[in-house]
């Protein structure tokens, strides 16, 4: 057996994304920050998709490397979102009994089991290499971790029935069959990227309108809206694509 190397380049971004997770979950349970668990997701999905990239640039595939980024990224896309939807519904309810709570704030922790088994699958799919089916866990973490930050800092003002909703929908889509396209570049062509491309640039216009319109909102929520909404619109366009692949396929 060839002695496993802990601490290549990749392995180390690694990581740091599990760091960022662990961060993300302990500030949202034990500090309430929703924002900064947030950021820390960010920051952790910047390392997740790093360390792909520096794993192909330096020749450092190992299994090894495989194993390790799904348990950071189960910390990270997984319990951090659980965490912060927990919190944020625990919240909600609290003029209600102790029991009620916790068992309506439970739902929230569909979120990491669903974003085990999308782990899972993924580890074992061959058909997921260039393409995802259901929703990546990056991206569902950074959607519920967003807007769970939205609804903390609003709390008085969101119905319990949206972050519950969320919790299921989107603990769903994680392993639904809904075709959805990878973000990640394997090469710079057009022809090989044309649909990552388009997206980014309707990404970069629809952030650049939030921005503008700045003045109009308080704090950092232009920045959080962006968020959702341009991950809305990922699974809008992936889901589409995903419909007319099926309908070409059949014709």
């Amino acid at each position: 057996m060839t002695k496993p190397r802990y601490f290549t380049v990749p392995n180390i971004l690694t990581l740091l994304n599990l760091l960022c997770g662990c961060l993300a979950v302990i500030t949202a349970l034990t500090m309430g920050f929703m924002t900064i668990a947030f950021i820390f997701v960010v920051i952790g999905a910047v390392f997740d998709f790093t360390d792909g990239l520096a794993a192909r640039l330096l020749g450092r595939y190992s299994p090894m490397g495989i194993q390790l980024d799904s348990l950071a990224d189960m910390v990270t896309f997984g319990l951090a979102p659980g965490a912060v939807l927990f919190m944020v519904i625990l919240n909600r309810v609290s003029d209600m009994n102790f029991v009620a709570n916790l068992a309506l704030a439970c739902l929230a922790l569909l979120v990491p089991l669903f974003s085990a088994l999308r782990l899972a699958r993924f580890n074992i799919d061959d058909e997921q290499r260039d393409n995802f089916i259901g929703l990546p866990t990056p991206a569902n973490a950074l959607l519920l971790t967003s807007l769970g930050s939205l609804m903390w800092d609003h709390v008085g003002i969101v119905p319990l029935w949206i972050p519950v909703a969320l919790a299921v929908v989107c603990s769903y889509l994680l392993i639904s069959p809904i075709g959805m396209f990878s973000l990640k570049f394997h090469n710079f062509s057009w022809r090989d990227n044309r649909l990552r491309y388009i997206f980014a640039a309707v990404a970069v216009v629809g952030l650049a309108i939030f921005f503008a319109i700045r003045h109009d909102l308080p704090g950092p929520v232009p920045a959080l809206a962006a968020v959702p909404a341009v991950i809305g619109l990922y699974i809008v366009v992936s889901t589409i694509a995903w419909v007319a692949g099926k309908k070409a396929a059949r014709a």
